[in-house]
């Protein structure tokens, strides 16, 4: 263990092993943040720029400034990058001012938008490629016992139903579809969904 700085009520901290290495890996982290101050910057506006003329255009662009973003150590799926930012300065006060940090918080918002809409699409392509290759598995193998084919179609179909139910149809979901759309991104999950729901016949 080691001592820190003491806290606000002025008693020394001990700091643990696993404390010390967040702490030091914190700081590595924001020196690279500041070194990529301008790049950080450019690409949060190129953020709040960027049109998407298809669903597709928008996962392509997600995939590039997940990797972007990872690699100036403001991860898309961290902590809010307005409050990320916050790095402090020797003397007092922030290397990113108060218009900048305005910034990361608009710009993360619409991130984290489209980082959501990437996942939830995909679960749904993922679930539909699943009982595509469940189908042709049991198609491909005639001799499985019928209840072992009722068995894992009704856990795949179950599966996929809930997926849709959470994803499409859930209150949570269509407060997620106004959010995807304010933040511009192309379509919607409807056509993810439905194409989910239209292999659940194929694998039966």
């Amino acid at each position: 263990t080691s001592r820190a700085p003491p806290d606000a009520s002025g008693r020394p901290q001990v700091l643990t092993p696993a404390e010390m290495m967040r702490r030091h890996l914190r700081k590595k982290a924001n020196v690279k943040i500041v070194e990529a101050r301008d790049s950080v910057l450019t690409t949060m506006r190129e953020v709040l720029a960027a049109e998407w003329p298809t669903v597709s255009a928008a996962l392509d662009y997600f995939d590039s400034l997940s990797a972007r973003m990872e690699a100036f150590g403001v991860p898309v799926e961290g902590e809010d990058w307005g409050e990320r930012l916050k790095v402090p300065k020797k003397g007092g006060g922030f290397h990113f001012d108060d218009e900048e940090l305005a910034l990361a918080v608009k710009a993360h918002a619409r991130a984290s938008a489209l980082c959501d809409f990437a996942v939830r699409v995909r679960q749904l392509r993922d679930r539909c490629a699943h009982l595509s290759v469940l189908h042709a598995a049991l198609e491909a193998n005639p001799e499985l016992a019928r209840d072992k084919r009722i068995a894992r179609l009704h856990d795949a179909v179950h599966a996929a139903v809930r997926l849709y139910a959470d994803l499409v149809q859930s209150a949570a979901a269509k407060a997620d579809a106004k959010r995807f759309e304010e933040a511009g991104i192309p379509g919607s999950l409807d056509p993810e969904g439905d194409a989910l729901i239209d292999a659940v016949p194929c694998a039966s």
